[in-house]
């Protein structure tokens, strides 16, 4: 970050240092999972993208419509599948899915194995590891509330997009570049 103080420093960067101290490493860890991307030009495509679909209320026809619209290799036709799904469509530059629930044909609920397996940090960790990065302003959880899925049963997912001070945050870090 230093670096890209000393090219172009803004007001922000003073906030940014802060932001530094009060981070653990495994919030920068899952910070850096969140950003998803490397390049910074297709970031910026991503959050043009996350603008459109993924900011809150999150847009369920356009996933509703990708959903039924999914190729044969991708059809949802049980639990793991849509997870498999969910995780292709929500798991991007700038979003990650945290967590799915269902009810399925027999009234029974169920939360999903989804989300963030790659990340070697237990589930209540991980959460919590969102919810810092959300009260420092650097990503915003997405809870859709329950929706019928492609016709068959009722879904809820919870997931977590950058924030435009995310974006800025690992421009200045050079997450991306």
């Amino acid at each position: 970050m230093l670096a890209s103080a000393a090219e172009e420093f803004g007001p922000h960067h003073s906030y940014f240092v802060s932001i530094i101290s009060r981070i653990s490493p495994s919030q920068a860890e899952v910070f850096r999972k969140l950003v998803g991307r490397e390049n910074l030009d297709a970031l910026i495509s991503d959050m043009g993208y996350l603008e459109t679909y993924f900011y809150a209320p999150c847009d369920l026809r356009y996933f509703n419509e990708c959903l039924s619209n999914a190729t044969e290799s991708q059809k949802v036709t049980d639990d793991k599948s849509f997870c498999q799904f969910c995780e292709s469509y929500f798991n991007g530059g700038g979003v990650r899915l945290a967590s799915a629930e269902c009810y399925n044909k027999d009234d029974r609920w169920e939360e999903l194995p989804i989300g963030l397996d790659d990340l070697d940090i237990p589930f209540r960790t991980r959460q919590a590891n969102f919810l810092v990065l959300e009260a420092i302003g650097l990503a915003r959880r997405v809870d859709t509330g329950y929706f019928e899925a492609d016709k068959w049963e009722f879904r809820n997912l919870v997931y977590y997009h950058l924030t435009d001070l995310g974006f800025e945050f690992a421009r200045a870090c050079k997450i991306v570049s």
